[in-house]
């Protein structure tokens, strides 16, 4: 799951953007009932066509164990898209239970996350959010160019205040 580089849908970046600018975050793969997300990010403007992401995205539903890393991403047309940069993933802090893991043990879950993502470093990967019919946003990826439907999932806009958390 490429959980980190998320995008917009048809219209106008700006457009799409809107729910980010109040503050918004994005929630992937939700859960309703539970209001939980596979990982949720917040969006920050820092230019025109470039975005600071930060992702807490879960690598553990034991404890559960969660990696947030913030990264760079920069609008292309309708999609934004970014390049693994595996040092983003080496800055990233690690939690369970809400509880900053000690560095022995946070290190092992970084290592994981990055041969999970070993694949993709240095390929540009590039996602739009699409409607459906039934109203649900669909996050639509590709890698290199190349569409690759199985990276498609559900994704939401949520209000930090609401009480959505990262988990199962």
């Amino acid at each position: 799951m490429i959980s980190f580089v998320f995008a917009l849908a048809a219209g106008s970046v700006a457009e799409q953007m809107a729910p980010a600018r109040q503050g918004m975050l994005q929630c992937q793969m939700p859960d309703h009932l539970f209001r939980t997300c596979a990982s949720l990010s917040k969006f920050v403007a820092t230019g025109p066509q470039t975005y600071r992401i930060e992702t807490s995205m879960l690598v553990d539903p034991n404890g559960p164990v969660v990696v947030t890393f913030k990264s760079q991403v920069t609008v292309h047309g309708e999609e934004i898209c970014d390049k693994m940069n595996p040092a983003d993933i080496s800055a990233a802090s690690v939690t369970s239970a809400g509880k900053l893991l000690p560095a022995a043990r946070a290190a092992r879950y970084i290592a994981l996350v990055k041969r999970g993502y070993a694949t993709l470093r240095a390929k540009e990967i590039c996602t739009q959010i699409v409607s459906t019919e039934q109203g649900v946003n669909k996050v639509l990826g590709r890698i290199a160019g190349k569409r690759v439907p199985k990276l498609d999932y559900d994704m939401i806009w949520v209000d930090p205040e609401d009480g959505w958390t990262v988990a199962l």
